[in-house]
């Protein structure tokens, strides 16, 4: 009896273990639908607007097709992570490491204009 219990203990923890691990890990970021931070392996999820955690990305320009007028500002903070300034309804990011700057206007948290060209 005292062995089974020390079995089903070790079990249990290598469960949890492994458990714990694999949603530390790209795939498991992939089926949260999730976006892949490299740059400190963790996973940024759709909720990062609510919790200050969407960061900065090295190429926001390549998600601005996953954008349309009418998203959410969670949305658009989603794909293209905290912006670079926000005047009044006027947000901007760095387009990426070629330069340019995406401008974004947001009127009562949806998004109204959307400039994506990056230079």
């Amino acid at each position: 009896m005292r062995m089974t219990k020390s079995l089903l203990f070790v079990f249990f923890i290598l469960f949890v273990g492994a458990y714990f691990f694999w949603f530390h890990t790209e795939s498991a970021c992939h089926i949260k639908e999730g976006h892949w931070a490299t740059n400190g392996s963790y996973c940024i999820t759709r909720n990062c607007y609510q919790t200050n955690s969407c960061g900065s990305w090295a190429s926001p320009a390549a998600r601005c097709s996953n954008l349309e007028i009418g998203d959410s500002i969670s949305e658009v903070y989603f794909q293209l992570g905290q912006p670079k300034t926000i005047e009044a309804e006027t947000y901007t990011w760095r387009a990426g490491k070629s330069g340019g700057v995406l401008v974004a206007t947001i009127i009562d948290v949806r998004l109204a204009s959307l400039q994506c060209e990056a230079t």
